[in-house]
């Protein structure tokens, strides 16, 4: 039984006691899970879909459910939450694609050409694009749901006041934000706690829509956005904070980058970071950093 017949059947099994579906191969074969009737339907058109799963793994499912290859019936949300539950860190790309992957990562290594290029090729598509499904707050980053009622932009809101809670921000500190986006960390902080902003980020996009809304809040005095590498910051600062911004570092350049937030820090700052997402296998690694470079540190970092 091949690697991807027995996902298939560690999903029909293990998810046929959380829901009802059936999966339908290329070939026809049909596998029903559960009891009840079908939640939804999963229809796998064409065997292509195996090999892209190999080669890609989750992201190859994304990209054949795009193209068409796979089809869904049903409540797509329910789907999510049993292949979620049932296969969890399953689906992994084979030994050559992550070989493929680790020298990609030696090519794309984020020297600041590099980084410049990354940055720009995700964020300055325009806009008018991000607007389709941010909120007001222009956030591209995790949001923090008090009640399932709350609005999206609420939730933004509500991140950014606990952030703030968590630095102890003052009236006339100053803050510090790399990666900053389009400055909403900053805004907020500026609007609700009279702080001194200064962001960066390498897209020239965010830096215009930020500056943008900076003049409409009427905050030029208080906060200031530029286009710049976090290695070029210079200055000292009170409270530092990255939303969503470490994971794109890169490893080789963690220590680096630990090292110029101390550089730019005045004594007994407070630094908060948000991280997207870590692997497992990966927190070592970070622990070990943190704790060799924290033992001469001269503030207090928050995760």
């Amino acid at each position: 039984m091949s690697v991807y017949n027995k996902i298939i059947q560690k999903l029909i099994n293990d998810g046929g006691k959380l829901s009802s579906f059936t999966i339908v191969l290329p070939d026809q074969t049909t596998y029903k899970a559960g009891s009840d009737d079908d939640k939804f339907k999963v229809i796998i058109k064409d065997n292509c879909v195996f090999r892209e799963v190999a080669l890609k793994g989750d992201l190859g499912i994304g990209e054949q459910y795009m193209v068409g290859n796979i089809e869904i019936i049903g409540d797509l949300n329910e789907l999510l939450r049993v292949v979620y539950i049932s296969l969890v860190g399953q689906i992994e790309p084979n030994v050559g694609t992550q070989l493929l992957e680790r020298l990609k990562a030696l090519v794309i290594t984020n020297i600041k050409p590099r980084s410049l290029k990354n940055v720009s090729a995700h964020y300055d598509i325009s806009n008018d694009f991000y607007s389709l499904f941010l909120d007001k707050t222009f956030t591209y980053s995790c949001a923090y749901f008090k009640d399932d009622s709350d609005t999206l932009e609420q939730a933004q809101l509500q991140k950014y006041e606990h952030i703030s809670k968590k630095l102890m921000l003052k009236e006339g500190e100053t803050l510090v934000d790399f990666g900053c986006g389009w400055g909403g960390m900053l805004i907020y902080a500026a609007k609700k706690y009279k702080i001194k902003g200064y962001g960066v980020t390498l897209s020239k996009e965010q830096v215009a829509l930020a500056n943008k809304r900076i003049i409409a809040e009427h905050l030029e005095d208080l906060v200031k956005v530029e286009f710049k590498d976090y290695r070029d910051v210079n200055g000292q600062f009170d409270k530092f904070i990255s939303i969503g911004m470490f994971e794109h570092v890169g490893w080789e350049f963690y220590l680096e980058y630990l090292k110029k937030v101390k550089s730019i820090l005045k004594p007994k700052a407070l630094a908060y970071y948000i991280r997207l997402e870590l692997k497992i296998s990966n927190i070592e690694k970070v622990l070990g950093l943190i704790d060799i470079f924290f033992q001469e540190a001269n503030y207090l970092l928050l995760i």
